[in-house]
């Protein structure tokens, strides 16, 4: 945050981000119904979601839970909070814009694999423009090759591990240079100018954070002002992916996106009878 924020890359021109993880499922649902574990309260492990029977190892346990739309929230809903978090931190983002799905939509039961999410938010005193990109890559889907290109140093050994577009991260592409954001690891620039002077910034235990929050000491830095517009954001894109190649505009002040009226449907869902707030 500081890096991009102190301007050493320049002001942003668009990011890209991505998880190889594929929490998605293509298959037919198992046609079977399992007995229920001694000592499992299946009732309320389904929680809000609607009745139905149980069904036993690799459908729902031990984390394939991610993979179904009334449990999970797919690669993008599972690994975005963590990845688009550095990027929504650093460039003060607020409420997109608009969101536009690429990859395919979700069966009846699971979320789908390989997305591409498009996001286009509104600018900021981090970005070169009045809107900036955003997007989302899971699975086998990746930026880019000219894109990828730009992380690649080539003044650096092609075998070097550190010099390779990371499993999981990000790229900031500034006016004055590029930042890789592993996740997890150390930033990565290539700067048009060199000789930034860097400053190492302190971290904090967020395991402490929440603890001294919960005594009424300070509050934590993922506190529910920050996260809950950032996860408002990710999740967005899980429901855009039940409309692929549609650009879905979304109006924050009212939860509804203005021009697929269709696409409202996914952003409440609808609680079981005993469940309701």
């Amino acid at each position: 945050m500081k890096l991009v924020q102190d301007g050493v890359i320049g002001k942003i021109k668009e990011v890209h981000t991505w998880s190889s993880k594929a929490w998605g499922d293509t298959g037919a649902k198992p046609d079977r119904v399992d007995p229920i574990p001694d000592g499992f309260n299946w009732d309320l492990w389904l929680g809000v979601c609607a009745e139905r029977p149980f069904i036993g190892q690799g459908f729902y346990h031990p984390g394939n839970w991610r993979k179904r739309l009334d449990f999970g929230t797919g690669t993008f809903g599972d690994m975005g909070c963590h990845i688009y978090d550095p990027v929504f931190q650093a460039l003060a983002l607020t409420a997109p814009l608009s969101v536009r799905s690429e990859g395919a939509a979700p069966n009846e039961h699971s979320w789908a694999t390989d997305a591409i999410c498009h996001y286009v938010f509104p600018g900021t005193a981090f970005t070169e423009g009045k809107t900036v990109a955003v997007t989302w890559y899971d699975g086998k889907q990746r930026p880019p090759a000219e894109i990828q290109k730009l992380a690649i140093d080539p003044d650096v050994d092609a075998n070097d591990k550190e010099n390779k577009l990371p499993d999981q991260g990000s790229i900031f592409i500034g006016t004055n240079g590029v930042m890789v954001l592993p996740h997890i690891g150390m930033p990565r620039l290539r700067l048009e100018a060199k000789g930034h002077p860097f400053e190492k910034v302190a971290g904090e235990d967020h395991w402490h954070q929440f603890i001294n929050a919960a005594r009424g000491e300070g509050r934590t830095s993922a506190n529910f002002d920050y996260a809950g517009p950032l996860t408002e954001a990710v999740l967005l894109g899980s429901v855009a992916s039940h409309f692929p190649h549609q650009e879905l505009n979304w109006d924050a002040a009212t939860l509804k996106f203005t021009n697929v009226e269709a696409a409202n449907q996914y952003v409440r869902r609808a609680y079981r009878q005993g469940w309701e707030i």
